[in-house]
């Protein structure tokens, strides 16, 4: 099954239309709540499966609102929600109450069946109302991802190569509101930015596209996985021709899909 994260209403607007995507990923801190309550609403007509994809870091002591609007989504008719740190993990399944499935992002480190393990067990102690679901390592290899069995797995998308409260566009002229720009590096290459001013911190993103969509599709034991894709700076024709027309980006990385980090 296909999966798409978006970070602008003109992806959401294509990957709404594609018959390949059945499920949306809607991440809370680039659009506000009455926004997001809008596009569940829309996902739910087209007869995909909206995902509330929550922050990457949380301050709720900061910023009370957020809190607000995450136990307003927890209540809503929504049952999928994708969890980027612990902090929030915590929250969410102290604050929910109803059956629903929580999916544990690459972000959450479950690098061997331990780490698994200590998930499914704290969940089956604290709120046996919920499922859940695993995200591959972007740190291993696939021999060693199968070991685990993860239920979704990044096959597309830049992934950031740091997150930061230290923002660029605060320190050097004003706030510009989730913007997308990039800097040069010191081999000269290109690393997209962009500024969440919902939450204040910034992702910097790897020159090069995680691409291992090929790689999946001759393998039998993908069949019943979930297959993301991450949208960042896509535009419409960038969107159709990674899933409908399966065309491999110019400049892409397989990570550590076909190498170990050792």
């Amino acid at each position: 099954m296909i999966t798409a994260s978006i970070e602008q209403y003109n992806q959401f607007e294509t990957c709404i239309e594609l018959d390949e995507i059945k499920c949306l990923i809607l991440p809370i801190d680039c659009f506000d709540i009455k926004q997001i309550l809008k596009m569940i609403d829309i996902v739910k007509n087209k007869n995909k499966i909206p995902i509330i994809k929550f922050e990457r870091i949380s301050r709720y002591n900061e910023k009370l609102f957020i809190k607000n609007e995450t136990i307003e989504l927890l209540n809503s008719n929504i049952n999928y929600y994708l969890i980027q740190n612990l902090d929030c993990f915590n929250f969410v399944i102290n604050n929910i109450n109803k059956n629903c499935k929580i999916i544990l992002d690459w972000t959450m480190n479950i690098t061997n069946s331990e780490s698994k393990k200590f998930y499914i067990d704290y969940i089956n102690k604290k709120n046996n109302k919920i499922n859940i679901n695993f995200t591959q390592s972007m740190e291993l290899n696939k021999y060693e991802l199968k070991q685990i069995d993860y239920d979704e797995y990044i096959v597309y998308g830049y992934i950031p190569t740091m997150v930061s409260a230290n923002c660029i566009y605060k320190n050097t002229n004003k706030c510009k509101n989730d913007e997308y720009s990039y800097i040069i590096d010191r081999k000269n290459k290109k690393l997209n930015f962009k500024s969440y001013c919902k939450y204040c911190y910034n992702k910097i993103y790897n020159p090069d596209i995680i691409y291992i969509d090929d790689l999946v599709y001759d393998d039998n034991y993908f069949y019943n996985k979930m297959l993301r894709y991450e949208f960042t700076i896509e535009n419409k024709n960038d969107i159709i021709d990674i899933i409908v027309n399966k065309k491999k980006p110019l400049n892409y990385t397989r990570g550590h899909f076909l190498k170990s980090i050792i």
